[in-house]
């Protein structure tokens, strides 16, 4: 008996089974005899042939997942909304634009309230934002 279980054979190695390709991966796995099932020795892949295969399955899936097959063409609608004289400003067109350009606003010039205040504390010579130091 080897370590999993398998017939040796006087060489000290286990008997093998022929060893097939897989038919649709072309992965090589070599198998122990029926009564080592448990332990299974896989070869590695063939490693160019195994990844080339991979990345053209995830090449095809990954847009068809997130949406970017079988859309419509929203770029005339675009051209037209932002090509429109009606005295906005470009980045204020879109329905989306106060979700987005409100909450930078409020950074920006939160943030620049909060440095000038720390500033024209230190000037006076304090080292935080309030206290007496």
């Amino acid at each position: 008996m080897d370590q999993c279980g398998g017939e040796e054979r006087g060489d000290g190695r286990a008997e093998q089974l022929p060893v097939e390709p897989h038919p649709t991966t072309g992965v090589t796995i070599s198998l122990l005899s029926l009564s080592a099932r448990h332990c299974l020795p896989i070869s590695p892949p063939d490693t160019p042939t195994f990844y080339l295969k991979l990345a053209k399955m995830v090449s095809r899936t990954i847009p068809r997942l997130a949406g970017f097959v079988y859309r419509e063409n929203r770029v005339p609608y675009f051209q037209r909304l932002f090509q429109q004289h009606d005295g906005k400003r470009q980045w204020w067109k879109t329905g989306r634009s106060g979700a987005l350009l409100y909450p930078y606003y409020v950074s920006l010039w939160g943030t620049a309230l909060i440095t000038t205040y720390a500033m024209g504390r230190m000037v006076f010579g304090k080292k935080t934002f309030f206290g007496k130091e």
